[in-house]
């Protein structure tokens, strides 16, 4: 059986680096037994590299697209066209799984999904028409979703491991894998 691909998504530069790499090094504890590949980028693509050569491949095997919501993500080209790359293969009916994690305060409900070619729009997925109707792994906080701790490394770690858990639930969802270990050790 192939390992499931989860592409992580994320602006480079700090503080989002770090934080989507925290969340790598914890989601690699788990990979070996949850049958999962992690592709993470952690070098710039220089404006004019071949994208769509490099990054297009392995978007077209990720069967989880993990993205950092934050301003600087939703401004950018290039994680733009990995997120209208992973929206696409889920509306074409791929068995793409979209999941967002909120990097920072932001109003996911605002951020439209469309197929006007507005720069500022994406394109639409299944029956959603805003990234608020899309999964969120987190973190939340009492119930309400919430942004990473940026400065806390500590309750950073424990929503990182709360949203392990959230993304284990959507593995036995998927059928990727067939029972539930104990819920992630708090960091």
């Amino acid at each position: 059986m192939s390992k499931a691909m989860v592409f992580i998504s994320y602006k480079h530069g700090e503080p989002w680096g770090s934080l989507a790499n925290d969340f790598r090094e914890a989601l690699e504890v788990y990979a070996p037994v949850w049958g999962l590949e992690i592709f993470f980028d952690d070098q710039s693509m220089v404006a004019g590299h071949e994208w769509s050569a490099a990054i297009g491949e392995v978007l077209d095997e990720a069967r989880y697209f993990v993205a950092f919501l934050c301003n600087r993500y939703w401004l950018s080209k290039e994680c733009r066209r990995e997120l209208e790359h992973a929206v696409g293969r889920y509306h074409d009916g791929k068995q793409t799984r979209l999941l967002f994690v909120l990097a920072e305060p932001m109003k996911p409900a605002l951020l439209i999904l469309d197929r006007s070619g507005d720069p500022k729009t994406l394109v639409t997925r299944r029956n959603a028409s805003r990234v608020g109707d899309l999964l969120f792994l987190g973190p939340y906080e009492n119930g309400t979703l919430t942004a990473l701790a940026r400065s806390d490394a500590e309750a950073r770690g424990v929503q990182i491991a709360a949203m392990l858990d959230r993304l284990e639930k959507a593995l036995l969802a998927d059928g990727v894998i067939q029972t539930s270990g104990d819920p992630a050790p708090r960091l």
